[in-house]
């Protein structure tokens, strides 16, 4: 008892100091106080120091707490908002527990955080940027967490973070690029969530990567060659050992460049859209060799059958032992997991209506699941004089589901209209193997980017019909993205192709060189990428300069000198960044759109230039040339010395990935 000030105060018999009452906000509930009582402090009554509670490391300089470790202790809890104020926290390990809630805030932004391990448990909401710029290990694998990746990640831990695992979580957006600045980044576990976008190219980059999972995600685009990129002024080539990739939608060929990451041990790229073959100098009895482990080793066996299964053979797992699919069925993918493909019109058409049928029938009743009706006489349903399905017009209709990937296995649709309807997922790259002309998907919930392989060339990308969608009221792929993108190809193309043809003639003359001549259509080789300011981007997969076998100089046209322009493969913004501003495209055959004859008047600007070359051509070959012997060489040294002022840039792409164009749609 103490009088001051005539007031009576009765001290407590013991005060807490601040770390005490900010450990113990873990303890919560009932719960939290039953798994108090079977640890060593955790007590306001407890008669130890807070540095000798269980799991507490203090520095012995100060007493400040520099390591909480709490770990498969059947702890229910949340994370306390209160452990942001214990500065000195350099080590927070809880994995293995019962804990839910979010991440807080405050306790990502301590300063000197080194480990922060939170794996296996049930937290969620979104993965809050770390402040430490000493954060080593990043572990917030098997939880629910939400919501995209800070588009920063790698700018604050460049130096020091050598893991980032949040493997098995429910994660979306694109992977943000700022990883390859990590340059002591050992592993990269994003593995098991709902990523879409492309690998960044720039990963390749990171000398230190070993084990780079990005399995079971909505990935899409080639593998990256640059992976396979030696190690900056190293002589052991890459450290990657382990990489997966299975279980996305992957498309393009097996980059042969991979066949140099001497130190690869596990290559997993089954259940994806890719094509071609496993390259035979990838293949090895080490590589995947656990798939072979109860194979005697004198039986015959495909090693490349460890990487993935050939095109028109299936397996339970993509992989080795592999079975040959059945005439009625077919596969155009390597690695193919389940079933072959059905080729029959019906069992497409019936497939389709059940994966879009999920919230019940389409509006206004429908007789796709009447056995009884021709499939002809499907509601919307357009067949040729072979009873052939060459149109599906399904507008409106109420259908709710995903777009299943057989549909394009239709070999003689030309028209499919899904807009306006309540579809999610994402937009099938299968659809391009059916002869498409019109596609529209507008007006729905689709997400992600338009899949490479179904824009080969700029005027099929036009075809994928956007309709103006907003942030409010949609989440479908990116429609101001791609209107954006048809506004400054229109733009850019014009002044690049009058640019470079003036250039051309300059040069010509300077030389006394004649035009370029190709001796067909099926030879003349494409090399265009265009810019817009809407980060939306088309880039083709070229091998640098090809060469045509037999001859030392490349065929073309004069569309082959089209400017290579920087541009964005992917995009760092969160999902919710506004987009461009809304744009309506028209549609192939709507004659009377203004976008349609904007274009009309661009192709007419591109054939006078055209037949302007053409007549040059003919004249040079009146005074002598011939049509086998190129009367100009490409490239000239000019054109060299500007390839070489565009080889460092972040869009020179490595082999096996000859024709791909991607187009990069921000989600709305």
């Amino acid at each position: 008892i103490h009088l001051r000030s005539s007031h009576l105060v009765i001290l407590p018999k013991k005060t807490f100091t601040m770390s005490t009452q900010e450990l113990l906000a873990l303890v919560q509930g009932v719960e939290g106080k039953d798994w108090a009582s079977r640890r060593r402090g955790w007590s306001s009554q407890a008669e130890e120091p807070v540095c000798m509670w269980d799991g507490i490391i203090c520095d012995p300089s100060d007493n400040s707490i520099t390591s909480i470790r709490i770990q498969s202790a059947d702890l229910y809890a949340t994370i306390p908002t209160e452990w942001g104020q214990l500065k000195s926290l350099r080590t927070l390990v809880l994995r293995e527990n019962l804990l839910y809630g979010t991440i807080p805030p405050e306790v990502a932004a301590l300063p000197n955080l080194q480990t922060f391990d939170v794996a296996e448990n049930d937290l969620s909401g979104p993965l809050p940027p770390f402040a430490s710029m000493s954060l080593g290990v990043m572990d917030s694998s098997r939880n629910k967490l939400s919501g995209s990746l800070p588009s920063t990640i790698g700018e604050n831990h460049a130096l020091t973070l050598t893991l980032f695992d949040v493997m098995d979580n429910d994660l979306t957006g694109t992977i943000p690029s700022s990883f390859s600045k990590m340059r002591n980044l050992g592993t990269l576990s994003l593995g098991s969530n709902n990523l879409w976008g492309l690998i960044p190219p720039s990963l390749g980059s990171l000398p230190m990567l070993q084990y780079l999972y990005l399995d079971n995600n909505n990935l899409v685009g080639p593998i990256p060659p640059s992976l396979a990129r030696f190690r900056s002024g190293g002589i052991d080539g890459s450290l990657l050992s382990e990489v997966w990739f299975q279980e996305n939608m992957l498309s393009g060929t097996i980059p042969t460049a991979l066949a140099d990451l001497k130190k690869l041990v596990n290559f997993y790229v089954d259940g994806n859209k890719l094509t071609g073959k496993v390259p035979k100098d990838l293949c090895s009895e080490t590589l995947n060799s656990d798939f072979f482990s109860n194979i005697p080793a004198d039986a015959q066996r495909d090693l490349c059958d460890s990487v993935a299964c050939p095109v028109n053979e299936v397996a339970f797992e993509g992989v080795y032992p592999c079975s040959p699919c059945d005439s009625l069925h077919y596969n155009p993918y390597l690695g193919r997991t389940g079933e072959c493909i059905a080729l029959n019109q019906r069992l497409i058409m019936e497939k389709f209506y059940q994966a879009t049928s999920k919230l019940g029938p389409w509006d206004g009743g429908s007789n796709w699941n009447h056995d009884e009706t021709f499939l002809c006489d499907f509601d919307g349903v357009t067949c040729d004089g072979n009873n052939n399905v060459i149109e599906i017009k399904l507008d409106g209709r109420g259908l709710s589901g995903t777009i299943p990937e057989e549909l394009g296995f239709l070999e003689y649709l030309e028209i499919l209209d899904l807009s306006d309807n309540d579809l999610t997922g994402f937009l099938p790259s299968d659809l391009r193997w059916a002869p498409l002309r019109h596609l529209d998907v507008s007006g729905t919930k689709l997400k992600g980017i338009v899949p490479p392989m179904l824009c080969l060339g700029m005027k099929q990308c036009k075809r994928v019909g956007i309709r103006d969608q907003s942030s409010e009221s949609h989440g479908g792929l990116g429609v101001s993205g791609l209107a954006g993108t048809i506004v400054a190809i229109s733009g850019v193309m014009i002044a690049a192709v009058l640019f470079v043809v003036l250039r051309a003639h300059r040069r010509k003359y300077a030389s006394r060189r004649a035009l370029p001549q190709g001796e067909g259509d099926d030879e003349i080789v494409f090399d265009k990428s265009v810019y817009n300011q809407t980060g939306v981007s088309s880039l083709p997969y070229a091998d640098g300069p090809r060469r045509p076998s037999g001859g030392s100089s490349r065929k073309g046209t004069w569309k082959d000198l089209a400017t290579r322009v920087p541009s964005s493969s992917y995009r760092d913004e969160p999902p919710n960044q506004k987009s461009a501003e809304p744009f309506s495209i028209g549609h192939v055959g709507d004659s009377d759109d203004e976008n349609d004859d904007d274009d009309d008047e661009r192709y007419e600007d591109e054939e006078s230039i055209s037949s302007a070359l053409d007549k040059e051509v003919r004249r040079q070959q009146s005074h002598g040339a011939s049509k086998k012997t190129p009367v100009w060489e490409y490239p000239d040294p000019l054109e060299e010395e500007d390839a070489r002022s565009v080889s460092s840039s972040a869009w020179d792409v490595e082999k096996d990935s000859k024709k791909e164009v991607w187009l990069d749609v921000p989600k709305i």
